[in-house]
């Protein structure tokens, strides 16, 4: 009899913690500009630095402006405006070395109004507590995951898959949800111990890496190594063990990329452009083994993703290209029942444009949508599709009612 266990690869983007109480990107937005006002209020900032602590809501209120017509802004628009004011105000400048100069700066103006927020102190405060605040607020929200009332089925689903299927997990959650579900812990994630000391080493591509925090996690900072009188940071991100250690060790280098743009380099992956910051380990592994486990699993599980990310959903678009009739894929989002009836106008938005093109891509199908005149807009036909799945009533209704079902499909 043959007990081998078929591998699946499972994804998990902010949908998926939904349910347990951890916000999505757009909630915490309010907190993060209430922390960053406070920090530019102390005194001393104002009287040596030159700060205008008015300087953090001239960008909100610009933000504002720039996204009045589309998706709601959130922290990783802050950090790409912060970030992007670095590279302007050098590239401004007439002695300015050419590799610190951008296109941009090149192309466009000075915004007398925003003149404020071009200070590099106010820069590197806010993103320093851009940070911090990340950092807490996606801890506090893994503190009280298993206190959620949806914990034990989502618990249970977990534990169901590792016992059903190899179990692979990447995710761009910073929590630790599936720490808590599965007691995964250093070693899945491809660390090992450091004697005598409170953090893991990450250990390089293993056989035995199971969970990719493609973006981060709560667990991870960095430590400074000394070289004579000199602090150096270490990129390398080493996995504490506790949240309240990481977030003592949690310094953010700079860096510059071939364009001249400022780009933070952090315990977190956060912004835009989030590849040019797979520089330092375990990001770049994590990738790479998440690529290659896309191209060699023909299962994959994937829950509460948007599509924002461009080099996952160039992963995503292959899948069937590289599994043709044997892949399988679930997908698992919520679409609430209320917004049924505007299903048309919903799939016609720009960020949901992204989701169904990549529907289009799984199905072949040039309209894999029923319209608005059916009572669930994924319909399903009758005998079901026989590589695609998807949920629209969320990630705990699909655990309550359909395990059985979505464990037997990616079993077939």
């Amino acid at each position: 009899m043959n007990n081998v266990k078929q591998p699946l690869l499972v994804f998990l983007a902010a949908g998926a913690s939904a349910d347990l109480g951890v916000p999505l990107t757009y909630k915490p937005k309010q907190k993060i500009l209430e922390n960053i006002r406070e920090a530019l209020s102390v005194k001393k900032y104002n009287d040596f630095l030159g700060i205008d602590p008015t300087s953090i809501d001239l960008l909100a209120n610009h933000l504002d402006t720039i996204y009045d017509r589309g998706p709601k802004w959130n922290f990783e628009h802050l950090l790409f405006a912060l970030e992007t004011l670095e590279s302007l105000k050098p590239s401004w400048r007439s002695k300015t070395a050419p590799k610190f100069k951008t296109m941009e700066g090149s192309l466009t103006y000075w915004r007398k109004e925003l003149e404020p927020c071009f200070n590099d102190s106010f820069i590197s405060i806010s993103k320093q507590v851009l940070y911090k605040s990340i950092h807490e607020i996606y801890s506090n929200a893994s503190a009280t995951i298993s206190s959620n009332p949806n914990w034990s089925h989502i618990k249970t689903f977990f534990e169901v898959l590792n016992q059903s299927f190899d179990l692979f997990i990447g995710t761009t959650n910073y929590d630790l949800l599936v720490e808590q579900a599965l007691g995964w812990g250093a070693v899945e994630e491809g660390f090992r111990k450091i004697p005598k000391s409170n953090f893991s080493e990450f250990n390089g591509y293993r056989s035995d890496l199971k969970l990719m925090h493609l973006h981060g996690s709560v667990l991870y900072g960095c430590v400074n190594a000394l070289r004579g009188n000199s602090v150096l940071h270490v990129n390398d991100l080493k996995r504490f063990d506790s949240v309240e250690i990481a977030s003592g060790n949690y310094p953010i280098s700079q860096t510059t990329v071939a364009t001249g743009n400022q780009i933070d380099v952090g315990p977190l992956i956060t912004g835009f452009r989030k590849t040019e910051r797979f520089i330092c380990e375990p990001y770049f592994s994590y990738y790479h083994h998440f690529s290659n486990l896309m191209i060699q699993t023909p299962r994959i599980l994937i829950v509460g993703y948007g599509f924002g990310d461009d080099h996952i959903n160039n992963l995503l678009k292959r899948f069937f290209i590289w599994h043709r009739s044997n892949g399988r894929i679930i997908f698992i989002d919520l679409l609430p029942e209320a917004q049924w009836d505007k299903w048309d106008a919903w799939i016609q938005t720009l960020n949901k444009r992204d989701f169904v093109d990549m529907v289009h891509w799984w199905t072949g199908e040039e309209m894999p949508f029923h319209g608005c005149d059916y009572p669930d807009p994924w319909k399903q036909p009758e005998p079901p599709p026989d590589e695609v799945r998807i949920y629209f009533k969320g990630f705990e209704d699909a655990i309550k009612n359909h395990t059985q079902e979505i464990v037997e499909f990616l079993k077939s």
